[in-house]
């Protein structure tokens, strides 16, 4: 359960729960473009940095850009 944090109540104690976590936004832009692509991820290990590299290629290809970058 989510609960407002002790900033607004000024309550220090009020907020900690273990319900709530961290989240991960990955973050890709195209050097030439400009063009953006996100994701929210719930690590920052490699596996979902794979996971977001795969997808962020895979936008960027609908979108026509190329992956002269990678071998």
């Amino acid at each position: 359960m989510r609960r407002v944090g002790h900033r607004i109540t000024g309550n220090p104690q009020q907020g900690k729960s273990r319900g709530t976590g961290w989240e991960f936004v990955h973050v890709a832009i195209d050097d030439a473009s400009r063009i953006a692509f996100s994701q929210i991820l719930p690590d920052e290990k490699q596996e979902s940095a794979i996971v977001f590299l795969k997808a962020a290629l895979a936008y960027y290809a609908s979108l026509g850009c190329h992956r002269s970058f990678i071998p």
